[in-house]
C-alpha cells in the first residue's frame, strides 16, 4: 500500500509543475486581441516607416511647389538708402590755382522690378521702375531727381539650350515617381506587417508546443525516479529521460525568446510601448485568390516607380546631349583646340611653315604645302619649308625675303653646331639637333664588317 501511495503523490506532484509552466511560458490571454486587418491599418497609419514615407512624401510635394514658385511673376525691390558722404575737392579758380574746397553729397535709389520667366524659351522678361536723388552741399546747393517710369527689358539666350523647360520635364517627372514610391513603401509596410503578425502568431505556437513538451517529460522523468526507486527501471534510463527533460526546457527557453523578439517586432512596427500587452487573432477562413499574370503585368507597367523613374533617366540623358551639341557650336566660349591622329593641334603650322603663314597670310598654298610636307618632329626632304617658299613665284617679294633670311639663318646654325662623321642637320621643334645622313645609315647598314 506504501509503493501504491508514493507513486500517486509522484504522479500529482508532476501535474501541478506542468500547470505551473503552462502559466508562466504562455502569454496571458487578458491581452489586446489584434486582427491581420487592425495590424495593418495601425501600422500604415501611425508606424514609424510610415510616418518616415509621408514626410519624404511631403518634402517631395513642397519641392515641387517650390518649383512651381519660380514660374510666377518675381516681385522686387531693392533701394539704396540716403548715402552721406562729405570729402575736400580741389576746385580749379579762372586764374589757374587751384583751392580745395569741402563737399558734401548725399544720394538715394529705389528700383522696383517685375520678373517673369518664359517657359516656351527660357528667357526673362523684366519690367522695371527706378527713382533717384543727388544732393550736393558745400561751395554750391545742388538737388537733383532722376526717374525712369518705366523699362521693359528681355533676355534671351541664343543657340543655348532650354533649362527651364528641361527642369520643367524633370520635376513633373520626380513628383510623379515620389507619388508612385509613397505607395509602393505603403505596400511594403502592409507586407511587413503581414510577416510580423503571422511570426508572432507561429512564435506563440512555437512556445505552446515546447511548454506541453517539457511538462510531459518533466511528468515521465518525475515517474522515472519512482521507478528507479523500486527498481523496475535502471539507472541509464533515468538519465536517458533526465537528458530528454533538459533539451525540452531548453526548447522552452529559446520559444520564449523567439516569442519575445516576435512580439518586440510587432510593438515597434505598429508604434506601442514597450510592455504593453499585444496578442494576435487568426481566422481560420482563407479566402480564396485566382491571381492573373497578364492584369498583374499590366499594372505593374503602368504604376511602378520604376518605369517613370526610368522614364527620368531618359529625359536627363537626353538633357545631357542637347546640352552638349549646343555648348560646343556657335558661340561657344571655351574653344578647346582639336587634335589630329599624332596628337598636333589641327590648324596649326609648324616652326618653318609659322613664319611663312605670318607673311602670306591663309591663301599661300605654297606655304601650307612646305609646312604639311614635313615629316614628325619638324624634320623634311630637302627642298621643302622655307626653301620651297623662297622659290614659289606665287609668294610676295617680303616673303621670300624672309624665307631666304630663316634659311640662312639654319644653315649657320648648322655649320655652328659642326657636322658629325656624316653631317646633317634636321630641325625639332623649333630647335636644331644634328643627326646621321639617312643614306649612309642605310650604307652601314648593308656593309656591316664581318
Amino acid at each position: 500500500m506504501s509503493t501504491r501511495h508514493s507513486l500517486a503523490r509522484a504522479a500529482a506532484a508532476p501535474l501541478v509543475a506542468a500547470a505551473l509552466v503552462l502559466l508562466t511560458g504562455l502569454p496571458v490571454h487578458s491581452q489586446q486581441q489584434l486582427t491581420l486587418q487592425q495590424v495593418i491599418e495601425r501600422a500604415q497609419t501611425q508606424g514609424l516607416q510610415s510616418r518616415a514615407n509621408r514626410s519624404a512624401l511631403e518634402a517631395s510635394r513642397q519641392r515641387d511647389r517650390s518649383f512651381g514658385a519660380r514660374l510666377l511673376p518675381q516681385l522686387s525691390l531693392a533701394g539704396v538708402t540716403p548715402n552721406y558722404n562729405r570729402s575736400i575737392i580741389p576746385v580749379v579758380q579762372p586764374d589757374g590755382s587751384t583751392l580745395f574746397r569741402p563737399q558734401q553729397q548725399t544720394d538715394a535709389s529705389l528700383n522696383m522690378s517685375l520678373t517673369q520667366r518664359l517657359p516656351f524659351t527660357g528667357g526673362d522678361l523684366t519690367v522695371s521702375s527706378a527713382l533717384s536723388q543727388l544732393r550736393l552741399s558745400g561751395t554750391s546747393n545742388i538737388q537733383t531727381w532722376s526717374s525712369t517710369p518705366y523699362s521693359v527689358s528681355l533676355r534671351q539666350n541664343l543657340l543655348r539650350p532650354n533649362a527651364m523647360r528641361w527642369d520643367s520635364r524633370e520635376q513633373d517627372l520626380r513628383i510623379d515617381v515620389a507619388e508612385r514610391q509613397f505607395l509602393e513603401a505603403r505596400e511594403d509596410v502592409a507586407t511587413a506587417a503581414t510577416n510580423a503578425f503571422f511570426d508572432l502568431y507561429s512564435a506563440k505556437l512555437s512556445l505552446k508546443n515546447a511548454g506541453g513538451n517539457a511538462a510531459i517529460n518533466d511528468t515521465l522523468y518525475t515517474l522515472n525516479k519512482g521507478r528507479f526507486e523500486v527498481g523496475k527501471i535502471s539507472e541509464n534510463d533515468l538519465l536517458q529521460s533526465e537528458l530528454v527533460l533538459l533539451n525540452a526546457r531548453t526548447a522552452l527557453d529559446v520559444a520564449r525568446l523567439a516569442f519575445d523578439r516576435s512580439l518586440a517586432a510587432l510593438r515597434l512596427l505598429i508604434d506601442l510601448p514597450v510592455g504593453s500587452g499585444v496578442d494576435v487573432a487568426v481566422n481560420s477562413e482563407v479566402p480564396q485568390f485566382d491571381a492573373d499574370t497578364t492584369m498583374a503585368e499590366r499594372q505593374a507597367m503602368r504604376n511602378r516607380s520604376t518605369v517613370s523613374d526610368l522614364e527620368l533617366q531618359d529625359v536627363q540623358a537626353k538633357r545631357r546631349v542637347n546640352e552638349a551639341r549646343l555648348n560646343n557650336g556657335i558661340g561657344e566660349r571655351n574653344l578647346r583646340p582639336q587634335r589630329d591622329r599624332r596628337g598636333r593641334q589641327r590648324g596649326v603650322p609648324g616652326p618653318a611653315g609659322r613664319a611663312a603663314f605670318l607673311a602670306f597670310g591663309a591663301g599661300a598654298a605654297g606655304a601650307v604645302g612646305g609646312a604639311e610636307r614635313r615629316g614628325p618632329g619638324g624634320a623634311g626632304r630637302p627642298g621643302t619649308g622655307g626653301e620651297h617658299v623662297a622659290r614659289d613665284p606665287r609668294a610676295s617679294g617680303a616673303g621670300r625675303a624672309l624665307c631666304r633670311a630663316a634659311t640662312g639663318a639654319r644653315a649657320a646654325a648648322t655649320a655652328d653646331l659642326g657636322q658629325g662623321r656624316h653631317g646633317g642637320a634636321e630641325a625639332v621643334r623649333g630647335g636644331v639637333q644634328p643627326v646621321r645622313d639617312r643614306p649612309d645609315r642605310h650604307r652601314r647598314a648593308h656593309h656591316r664588317p664581318e
